[in-house]
C-alpha cells in the first residue's frame, strides 16, 4: 500500500509540467497571440493570420490594438484591416484612435476612414471633416502642389478651377483614396455634420467620388445638395449623372425645381440617365410621360400658365379615378331550391330573369 502511494506521487510529480490546458478561453487568447506574431511574417502568411484573427471577433481585438501600434507598417496594416472588419465598437474605438494619429501613414488611415462609415460611428464625423477640410501632415506622403493657372497665348490667365475647397494642396485631401473614404464614410454615417462636404465633393476631380456623394445627399435628403445635384445632370460620366438623377427622386416634391434639368437629361444616350430621370420626375411632378417632347409640351404648358412654375400637383389629384357607386349593395334574388346560380349557367341559358338583381 505504502509503495502505491509512492508510485502515484511520483507521476503527479512528473504530470505537473506537462499538464493540458483545458480552458477554451486561455486555448483561444494564445492563439490569438500566436496569429498576431505572423502578421510580420511574409505577406502572403501575414494576410491568413489577419483573416483567422477576424473569426476570433472581439476577443482579438485587445491583441490587434497592441499590433495596430507596432513599429513596422505591414503589421498595421493587416492589423488594421482586421480591426475593419471584426466590424465591432471596441474594434472600431481602436480604428477611432489611429484615424486621429497625425504621425500614422496614410495608408493606414485610409482604412481608419473606412471603418468609420461601415460602423455608422457618429462620433467620427467632426474628426472627418476636420481631416479632409483642415488636411493634415501624412507621413510617407508628399505633398501636393496647388494647381496652377494656365494662361493663353495672350498672356490671359483662365477663370479659376471650380474645384472643392479641401483641394488646397492639403497631403490627405491629395490622396484620392483618403478623400473616397472620408465621403464614402459621411454619406453612410448619415449625420448633417457632413452635408457641406458632400456638397463640395460633388465637384471633386474623381468619377467615383462625386458619384457616392451625390448618393449619400439623396440617402440624406439635404436641401443644400439639390443645385449641386442638378447641376450634376450634365456630368460627363454617365454614371455619376445616373446617380445624381437617382438621388434627385429621394427627395421627392422638394426637388421640384429640378424639373426642367430633368426634362433635359432625358435627351441624353445613356439609358441609365433616361430610367433614372424618368423615374424622378414621375416622383417628383406625379405625372409620366414617354418622350422628352411630351414633356417639354407638358413643361411649356406650366410655363404658360403663370410666369413662374405653379406649384406640382398632388400625386392622387394628378391621376383621376373613376367614380365608384357608394350606395349600399342591391340584394340579390333568392334562388328556388334546385335552381343553378346564374354565375354557374352557360350564355346561351341567360333569361331576363336570371339576370335580375333584386327580388321582384
Amino acid at each position: 500500500m505504502v509503495q502505491a502511494l509512492i508510485i502515484a506521487g511520483a507521476f503527479a510529480a512528473v504530470a505537473d509540467p506537462y499538464e493540458f490546458v483545458t480552458d477554451a478561453n486561455v486555448m483561444k487568447s494564445e492563439a490569438v497571440e500566436d496569429l498576431v506574431k505572423e502578421l510580420g511574417a511574409d505577406p502572403k502568411a501575414g494576410r491568413k493570420a489577419a483573416m483567422r484573427l477576424v473569426r476570433f471577433g472581439r476577443l482579438a481585438v485587445p491583441a490587434l490594438a497592441r499590433a495596430v501600434k507596432s513599429d513596422k507598417l505591414q503589421v498595421r496594416f493587416y492589423a488594421a484591416n482586421a480591426l475593419d472588419l471584426i466590424r465591432a465598437r471596441s474594434s472600431t474605438d481602436v480604428l477611432f484612435e489611429v484615424l486621429g494619429n497625425q504621425d500614422e501613414h496614410v495608408m493606414i488611415r485610409r482604412i481608419a476612414a473606412r471603418a468609420m462609415g461601415r460602423d455608422e460611428y457618429v462620433r467620427a464625423v467632426p474628426l472627418l471633416v476636420e481631416l479632409l477640410v483642415g488636411g493634415g501632415d501624412a507621413p510617407g506622403e508628399k505633398k501636393a502642389d496647388a494647381p496652377k493657372d494656365r494662361g493663353d497665348a495672350k498672356g490671359d490667365a483662365p477663370p479659376p478651377l471650380d474645384l472643392p475647397t479641401y483641394m488646397d494642396g492639403s497631403p490627405l485631401a491629395a490622396d484620392e483614396e483618403f478623400r473616397f473614404e472620408v465621403v464614402r464614410s459621411l454619406s453612410y454615417i448619415g449625420d448633417g455634420g457632413g452635408v457641406e462636404v458632400l456638397v463640395d465633393a460633388l465637384k471633386d476631380s474623381s468619377a467615383r467620388i462625386r458619384e457616392v456623394a451625390a448618393q449619400g445627399l439623396g440617402d440624406q435628403r439635404a436641401a443644400a445638395g439639390i443645385p449641386g445635384l442638378r447641376g450634376l445632370l450634365l456630368d460627363p460620366e454617365a454614371s455619376v449623372a445616373a446617380v445624381a438623377a437617382r438621388a434627385l427622386s429621394r427627395y421627392g416634391k422638394a426637388a421640384a425645381a429640378a424639373t426642367p434639368d430633368l426634362i433635359d437629361a432625358l435627351g441624353r444616350a445613356d439609358i441609365r440617365i433616361q430610367r433614372n430621370a424618368k423615374g424622378a420626375l414621375a416622383v417628383i411632378t406625379g405625372y409620366s410621360f414617354s418622350s422628352q417632347t411630351r414633356w417639354r409640351e407638358w413643361w411649356a404648358r406650366q410655363l404658360e400658365k403663370k410666369d413662374e412654375p405653379p406649384p406640382l400637383p398632388d400625386v392622387d389629384a394628378a391621376r383621376p379615378r373613376p367614380d365608384y357607386d357608394a350606395s349600399p349593395a342591391k340584394p340579390r334574388r333568392k334562388l328556388e331550391p334546385g335552381e343553378t346560380p346564374p354565375a354557374l349557367r352557360p350564355p346561351w341559358e341567360w333569361d331576363d330573369e336570371s339576370r335580375r338583381t333584386t327580388p321582384e
